[in-house]
């Protein structure tokens, strides 16, 4: 029997408080919550079906979401809604992760790891296997796995030829930018890593075991760690992966101004990326799971640079998915 022939059709109950704009927004939002828990509790076998029906009924939601709040809907009431969907998707330790956040922060550099390397802890066959598939694969997964290879590939440049590079690497989790090009490192190069979780930095000492006294590793908070790096700059090229993401609008222009006129070499560049502003995603992660990040536009970055007195425009690329913008700023050489 066909799944939507399971559902029960009938409208839900019209709350006094809902106008016409929002009750069929939140009638499909409900019947879509509905077939998630019908699936759950009668799942179905063949991994390419269940995945496939996961993928079908978790757009749906989206869908309705993003119907409900363009109607009014306030946040709170739709995270009630969906609700036992969100308890489903837990099936996925992926995805339970990014509901609870066990290291105390968004985006913790164990959980940036697991996106990075992209395998599939649930059981094979299983619906926390489809959902968990789904969330490793999706464009807003494969965006950060883009950005890392764009840093990587720019901190290889900046070796080639054999040269020296001082990098700095700011919010710089486990290094998997770094440890992509380990092999490729220059014996003359320097790496400044920075992060505000100790354990973060102690897992890139160890990954990084083979360059380790090249390294310094710096613990502290964007912006305020960049007084204890001072030190060791200039440098020819410095990273912010993802961290932009986080972090407000003035603590963006404080911290690009700081590097730009205090701490970068003559003809070294700027590297950091945001999620580009209307990521389809964004529903998906605040109200399924417990992901928030911050969007901007190109307008926006060029804005921050500007505010931050940088005297040339960033270079302002999409990465392959779209998702994400990746911004270069690059100091003239004389």
């Amino acid at each position: 029997m066909e799944l939507v022939q399971s559902i029960d059709p009938s409208p839900w109950p019209r709350a006094a408080a809902w106008d016409d704009d929002t009750t069929p927004a939140l009638d499909r939002l409900r019947t879509a919550c509905r077939r998630m828990e019908h699936v759950a509790a009668r799942p179905f076998t063949g991994e390419a079906r269940i995945f496939h029906r996961v993928i079908a009924i978790i757009h749906e939601i989206c869908d309705a979401l993003v119907e409900a709040e363009a109607a009014g809907v306030a946040p709170a009431e739709l995270r009630a809604i969906v609700a036992g969907a969100r308890e489903i998707h837990s099936q996925s330790p992926f995805i339970k992760r990014l509901q609870e956040w066990p290291r105390g922060y968004p985006g913790d550099f164990e959980t940036i790891e697991r996106l990075w390397q992209a395998e599939n802890q649930a059981p094979p066959g299983t619906l926390g296997h489809a959902f968990e598939s789904y969330a490793l694969s999706a464009a807003i997964a494969q965006q950060h796995r883009n950005k890392v290879a764009f840093q990587a590939a720019s901190i290889r440049e900046a070796m080639a030829g054999g040269q020296a590079c001082r990098l700095l690497s700011i919010g710089c989790g486990s290094c998997p930018d770094l440890r992509s090009v380990l092999d490729q490192t220059t014996a003359t190069s320097a790496f400044v890593l920075c992060d505000s979780d100790p354990d973060a930095l102690a897992g890139s000492r160890a990954a990084l075991a083979s360059i380790a006294r090249q390294c310094e590793f710096v613990h502290g908070m964007v912006p305020r760690v960049l007084r204890r790096v001072r030190g060791s700059a200039p440098f020819d090229l410095v990273v912010a992966g993802g961290l932009f993401d986080y972090l407000s609008d003035r603590f963006i222009v404080r911290t690009l101004s700081e590097l730009w006129h205090d701490m970068l070499a003559p003809g070294g560049r700027i590297l950091f990326t945001n999620i580009g502003r209307g990521n389809p995603f964004r529903v998906w992660l605040e109200y399924l799971a417990d992901w928030r990040l911050i969007e901007r536009s190109e307008d926006d970055l060029i804005a921050l640079c500007r505010d931050a007195q940088i005297s040339v425009p960033p270079i302002l690329v999409r990465d392959a998915t779209g998702l994400s913008i990746v911004a270069t700023l690059r100091r003239p050489s004389a």
